[in-house]
C-alpha cells in the first residue's frame, strides 16, 4: 500500500497508517532505552521473544539458540542517525513521520539464516532469500 504525502491531502480517503518499519526499532532504542524508559533486555523480549511465542514461531524465532534461524539485528546504541526520508529504503512512501529527528541507537547490521542482508546501512542480501513461515496466532484459553 502507497503512502505519498500526495496521498495523504484528503482524510476521507487516505489509507491509513504510515510507513514507519524503518524507524521503528531506531525510535525504541533512541526514545526507550538510551533514555532509560526501558531495558534493553525488556525491549528484546517484547519486540522479538514475545511475538515469536504469539506467532508460534518460538523456538525457530525469537531466541538465539541451537536450532533456531540466526535472524539478528546488531545494534550501536550510540550511534546517532539524523533521520530523513533519502536515507531510508522504504519503497511505499514519499515521507517519513520521523524526519529530521536524532535518533541515538541505529541498527548497523542484519542476519538472515546466517546470511548478512544489512551492512552498515546499505542492503547487501539478494532478492529471494526470505522464506515463508507458516504460523497461527495463539490465544489464551
Amino acid at each position: 500500500m502507497q503512502h505519498s504525502k500526495e496521498m495523504k491531502k484528503d482524510i476521507w480517503t487516505a489509507a491509513p497508517g504510515f510507513a514507519g518499519m524503518e524507524t521503528q526499532l531506531p525510535v525504541l532504542l533512541s526514545e526507550g532505552v538510551n533514555k532509560g524508559r526501558v531495558t534493553l533486555e525488556k525491549l528484546v523480549e517484547v519486540y522479538c521473544y514475545n511475538n515469536a511465542r504469539v506467532f508460534g514461531v518460538y523456538p525457530q524465532k525469537g531466541t538465539i539458540s541451537v536450532g533456531s534461524d540466526a535472524d539478528l539485528t546488531i545494534v550501536d546504541l550510540n550511534k546517532t542517525v539524523k533521520v530523513t526520508t533519502e536515507k531510508l529504503h522504504y519503497w511505499v512512501s514519499d515521507f517519513t513521520i520521523f524526519e529530521g529527528w536524532k535518533l541515538k541507537g541505529w541498527p548497523t547490521h542484519t542476519i538472515l539464516r546466517g546470511n548478512v542482508v544489512l551492512e552498515e546501512g546499505e542492503i547487501t542480501g539478494k532478492p529471494g532469500i526470505g522464506k515463508y513461515l507458516p504460523r497461527k496466532i495463539l490465544r489464551k484459553p
